[in-house]
């Protein structure tokens, strides 16, 4: 470690000149006996050099009372993470070590015996105490903090605390419950101001809300939680952000229409080709078989190719054929052909019937897709959104997307979530808002159908959200190692479990699958093709066999 010792004149602008930006801490060594020693201790309180980042010794020449000590730090700001260790003499080269520093609103200074200095050797009372251990009680301290509530409740706990109301402003009822973690842990009492919203509308948001409190040092710390982004960052300190804030727009998935696509999954296309290949020369030998018992043998019937490429057809579909070869070289080829009907038909029906009931349909996937689909668009009313709007001016789709559907000519479509919602459980309809929102109503309001056919969109790229407290706060350094400890004792999880639903899952074996018209839609098109084939070809042959009676009735005449 790098360590460098400056002897400094105690007067008046010594501490102002003191620059400690290069130096990972600067300790201050003062004697209480210089002429100047309380100038010195003014001029350090004025410029902040009581936080946790610096040390101050103050060695004295006469043994000292509670009041003495008063006196001495009498214009001097202490605060909770004040590094402050004084010496005061009881007997000859003997003094006893004392740490003082200043826990908070409604309590006096904390004076501290820790230790003794005896035949130039230093002994602590607790040599296991650390800053943590020694600090982490702090009963009778008020800690002042904001919240923000825009929902009437009778009062912020009853608001923050029902699990009922949780879908609404979940993350913030969320930091709550780790604030209320705090006051477990330290032990000390807090007085809580409201206020209807986080931010101002610069981009720190110093102006207004929570951050405005935070920045006029109305309050200690935030127990509802903010939003982390760059900007703010040079205006308030986040304590381990490991909340993420997420929007999506939430909707049915209506599909991309596909026809045919399930009836032909089955089987691949070389698969068809050689299907259609074998139909065809199984035709031929059928064909073959009939010319042979009409030639040789002693049937009179004479079936055109056609007959013989209608009879495969049925017996691959499992129809069977009322026209059966009379020799046993035509039942053979039969006799395979149903065997090869059997193999496939099985095959194909069990693949089709799977791939149905496995399947979705291609999801919506962009914001993009999403404007030039059919859907109506509804969200909720959260200022956040409104920011994401304006800041995402350079995206072509977002833009199109709220002057089109968000804002349906000068009037948005703002619904509760509650409503939003019931609509996209009707169809048609996306509905914009925070994921753990939406998810508890979905659980509760939604059957299986509607749960396994839900899509979403992400709208507001993932988020950090943290506890906020001021830049600098004296209690910065305690809290953050209860947090660190509540994350390692599993208390984070647990409280994540209780207030931030999860996405429900799709319980497909409770599901009726309807099988619709986009998926038989092939074969609805073979039935039609088919009948209308049919009608045609009756009508050639009343007009050939008109024209043939025709011929022969002239011949006779």
């Amino acid at each position: 470690m790098y360590v460098r010792t400056a002897y400094l004149p105690v007067q008046e602008g010594t501490v102002a000149q003191i620059r400690d930006e290069n130096y990972e801490k600067v300790s201050f060594v003062l004697d209480s006996s210089c002429e100047n020693a309380n100038t010195v201790l003014k001029e350090g309180s004025e410029h902040n050099k009581f936080r946790f980042v610096h040390n101050w010794f103050i060695i004295s020449s006469f043994t000292m009372k509670r009041e003495n000590v008063r006196n001495l730090l009498q214009n001097v700001t202490l605060r909770m993470d004040t590094d402050l260790k004084l010496a005061v003499p009881f007997h000859a080269e003997r003094y006893s070590i004392f740490e003082i520093y200043w826990p908070g609103l409604q309590v006096d200074i904390k004076i501290n015996n820790i230790g003794l200095y005896s035949n130039r050797s230093l002994t602590f009372f607790n040599k296991d105490a650390s800053f943590y251990t020694e600090r982490k009680n702090m009963s009778s301290v008020l800690i002042r903090t904001g919240n923000r509530v825009n929902y009437s409740f009778a009062t912020p706990e009853s608001y923050a605390n029902e699990l009922r109301h949780r879908q609404h402003f979940t993350f913030g009822k969320f930091h709550f419950q780790l604030f209320l973690h705090l006051v477990y842990i330290h032990e000390f009492h807090y007085n809580t101001t409201i206020k209807p919203e986080w931010f101002g509308n610069s981009s720190s948001g110093i102006e207004a809300g929570l951050s405005g409190l935070l920045w006029d040092n109305k309050i200690d710390i935030s127990s509802a939680g903010g939003i982390l982004r760059a900007p703010r960052m040079h205006y308030y300190d986040y304590l381990l952000p490991y909340y993420q804030f997420r929007t999506s727009f939430f909707f049915r998935n209506p599909g991309l229409v596909n026809p045919g696509s399930e009836v032909l999954k089955p089987f691949s296309l070389l698969t068809w080709y050689c299907f259609l290949t074998a139909t065809v020369v199984v035709t031929l030998a059928v064909k073959a078989s009939y010319w042979i018992e009409r030639r040789f043998l002693t049937s009179r019937s004479n079936y055109s190719v056609f007959t013989s490429f209608v009879i495969i057809v049925s017996l691959f579909a499992q129809q069977g054929s009322s026209i059966v070869p009379t020799h046993l070289g035509g039942r053979i080829i039969f006799l395979d052909v149903l065997i090869l009907s059997i193999l496939l038909y099985n095959y194909y029906t069990s693949a089709l019937v799977s791939s149905l009931l496995n399947s979705k349909p291609p999801v919506l996937e962009t914001i993009r897709e999403l404007y030039q689909s059919n859907l109506k668009i509804g969200t909720e009313y959260q200022p956040y959104t409104n920011t994401y709007i304006v800041q995402a001016k350079d995206n072509e789709w977002v833009q199109k997307l709220n002057s089109s559907k968000i804002f349906a000519g000068s009037v948005p479509n703002y619904y509760t979530p509650e409503d939003g919602l019931a609509k996209v459980k009707l169809g048609g309809f996306a509905y914009h808002t925070e994921t753990t929102t939406a998810y508890p109503i979905i659980s509760r309001t939604f059957e299986a159908d509607p749960i396994c056919d839900l899509a979403q969109i992400q709208f507001i790229d993932p988020a950090s959200v943290g506890l906020m407290m001021p830049k600098k706060s004296q209690y910065r350094q305690l809290f953050l190692v209860s947090l660190v400890k509540m994350h390692q004792s599993g208390i984070f999880k647990r409280e994540r479990d209780v207030w931030v639903a999860s996405m429900p899952q799709c319980q497909s074996n409770l599901r009726v699958l309807s099988v619709g018209v986009n998926e038989l839609f092939l074969v609805y098109i073979i039935l039609v093709g088919g009948m209308t084939l049919a009608f045609a070809t009756f009508c050639l042959e009343i007009v050939w066999y008109r024209l043939k009676a025709g011929a022969e009735l002239d011949f006779l005449n």
